[in-house]
């Protein structure tokens, strides 16, 4: 995972480090009123405005940076596949590359079995690895509302929810599980909080904080610097954000219409 200076213009990522670095705060050293992150967090973000791009780029190296193991898995990278199947491999893979002892360990026996017949369960897998660790693991699933929508994925999510209690209800633990499930679909992302049915019913929703105007004068800048000429003023081109509801694509498409037809598609920004 590159990370790249906020300070520098030119970086093709515009960084979030302090939103990074209060939620990480929040989750891994909560107060008593962030207690309830450690249920689970679901966040909610329309397609196009940068949510995962801040997952991978910013929250992901902020938990590290905090001592997590930090496990990523899109669940629409692979339509094909079950849920079940993607998160396994995403834990499997993860904690593979942490594991340094020699093959034959009991945390590599229990990882190599997890997702076949008569292996152990997720909630053993990352148990033994809390108890091993002395660190917490943090499972961020994009595109969350992928696996309520199948009752393999509802058995998946169940299968969390039984690692999150048998680990995170301890009286003494060495470290903690959370689940950041990130979602497009705003319907789905509440009803997986508030639906009694759901395995992470009262877990803590929230809406994804959307790029404002610090990433505008980011991208202005940027633009600028690339020779691009007759660009709309600051509070013109945060006027343009807005309409095209705070999606950095679509505002760079907006931007470049000033610069006429042949600069279309020249040039882009990733949030």
């Amino acid at each position: 995972m590159s990370l790249m200076p906020h300070s520098d213009v030119m970086t093709e990522i515009f960084r979030r480090p302090k939103l990074a670095q209060e939620l990480a705060k929040q989750l891994l050293k909560p107060s008593v009123l962030d207690l309830g992150l450690r249920s689970g967090l679901f966040m909610f973000g329309p397609h196009g405005t940068g949510k995962t791009t801040f997952l991978i780029r910013d929250l992901a190296p902020a938990l590290e940076k905090g001592g997590a193991l930090v496990v990523y898995v899109d669940l629409c990278s692979a339509p094909q596949r079950s849920s079940q199947d993607m998160v396994e491999e995403a834990i499997r893979e993860a904690l593979s590359e942490r594991e340094s002892e020699a093959l034959g360990s009991e945390l590599d026996i229990v990882i190599n079995g997890l997702g076949m017949p008569g292996g152990a369960t997720i909630a053993e897998v990352l148990k033994t690895q809390v108890d091993r660790a002395k660190s917490d693991i943090v499972l961020i699933i994009d595109e969350a509302q992928e696996a309520a929508s199948t009752q393999e994925g509802q058995g998946m999510m169940k299968a969390l929810k039984a690692a999150r209690d048998a680990i995170n209800i301890r009286l003494e633990t060495p470290g903690h599980f959370m689940l950041i499930g990130a979602c497009s679909d705003q319907a789905a992302c509440i009803k997986m909080t508030t639906d009694q049915i759901q395995a992470f019913y009262g877990a803590v929703n929230m809406t994804y904080p959307l790029l404002g105007k610090d990433y505008v004068a980011f991208l202005l800048a940027r633009l600028q610097q690339e020779g691009h000429c007759n660009l709309p003023t600051l509070e013109i081109a945060e006027q343009l954000f807005r309409a095209v509801h705070s999606k950095p694509v679509e505002l760079t498409r907006a931007l470049l219409q000033f610069q006429g037809p042949t600069a279309i598609g020249s040039s882009s920004a990733e949030p």
